[in-house]
């Protein structure tokens, strides 16, 4: 057995203390000698040790909200550049209230059910950084345009979608419809590192009842909480279950809907920050009865440079591929519209 002798503890001590004045002496010196090189070169070094270790502790929102007032002045709230930044609240220190995908792709497919109705399929894919110690997707359908941009900003889990209705019949079909199409899919990280995959498969969901929306969503008095449906899906119910899910590194949504051929356009628009890759249009079945359309491309992304550009209306009777390669935000969003060929209400403009 080895012991400490406890009368050498403090001579230890008092060694230590003696090299440490030594070191101290011979920094005083040196201080006098290039007091303000040296004051100046501390400085640094202490920001920079310290500056970091003091912003891994601060949330998201608290970092941003202190700088952009230096940058976009403090005229107006910054609240819709801290959402469509942060992906989320960004009240979590440790950033599991947002959710940013580094890699997406999204694909839409129509088929024509008659002269005035097609299903709408919808298929997108996110590529996270790891989204830990959260396991729900919410997804969001509402009639008031006002809980739309209220979801982005104060929904309580990072993982959503969010579908904006335009009556309250499509309110009402909101979660049949999603239960009868909805698929989900997710690679995460297990407890030891590994990437697991699982293809999308069905899954119900559960319907939050109106008196839980509180846990889901923060809305003002004044919103009608009967305008609002929200299912949940628990992602860990596609693990294995002797698997310790640590992180979603990729989810895969495919949901489908039925729209009104009138409406004349359909829109991909991502839920938070995302790198978009490519969005594909499949439109290939969408005529009946020898119907023809022309397609038009609207792109609102942050850059554009290197995107194909669709100014003007095609004929095209297959699949419409954009090329995006740009970061989005959330209210960025990629459309395609549609019209009858030899319509003579429209304006055809070709050039």
């Amino acid at each position: 057995m080895f012991g400490v002798d406890d009368e050498a503890v403090p001579l230890r001590a008092l060694g230590i203390l003696a090299e440490w004045a030594g070191f101290l002496a011979v920094l005083a010196f040196v201080a006098v000698l290039v007091r303000g090189p040296l004051v100046h070169w501390v400085k640094r070094r202490l920001v920079e040790l310290a500056g970091p270790a003091i912003i891994r502790t601060m949330a998201p929102r608290d970092v941003l909200a202190t700088l952009l007032p230096a940058i976009y002045g403090d005229r107006a709230s910054h609240e819709d550049v801290l959402t469509g930044v942060l992906g989320g609240a960004g009240r979590d220190a440790r950033g599991r209230d947002i959710a940013v995908s580094k890699g997406t792709t999204a694909h839409l497919r129509l088929m024509a059910v008659d002269e005035r109705t097609c299903v709408s399929e919808f298929t997108w894919t996110h590529e996270f950084s790891g989204v830990r110690d959260n396991h729900f997707l919410i997804l969001f359908g509402t009639v008031d345009p006002e809980i739309v941009p209220l979801v982005l900003a104060n929904r309580t889990y990072p993982l959503f979608e969010v579908w904006h209705l335009r009556n309250e019949d499509e309110l009402d079909d909101f979660v049949p419809m999603l239960r009868d199409s909805l698929k989900v899919g997710i690679a995460y990280r297990d407890s030891d590192g590994n990437v697991i995959e699982v293809e999308p498969a069905a899954h119900v969901g559960e319907e939050i009842a109106l008196r839980h929306f509180d846990g889901f969503l923060r809305l003002p008095e004044r919103i009608d909480r009967k305008d609002l449906r929200i299912l949940q899906l628990d992602l860990y119910d596609l693990a294995d279950p002797d698997h310790v899910v640590a992180a979603v590194e990729r989810l895969s949504v495919r949901a489908s809907q039925h729209t009104d051929l009138s409406r004349g356009y359909i829109t991909w628009s991502p839920p938070h920050p995302c790198y978009l890759e490519t969005v594909t249009f499949d439109v290939q079945h969408l005529g009946v009865d020898g119907r023809e359309y022309d397609f038009l491309v609207l792109p609102s992304v942050m850059r554009r440079g290197g995107m194909p550009h669709y100014p003007h209306w095609m004929r095209i009777d297959d699949v419409i591929t954009v090329e995006v390669r740009s970061w989005m935000l959330p209210g960025h969003a990629v459309t395609l519209l549609w019209r009858l060929v030899d319509d003579p209400e429209n304006d055809r403009g070709r050039p």
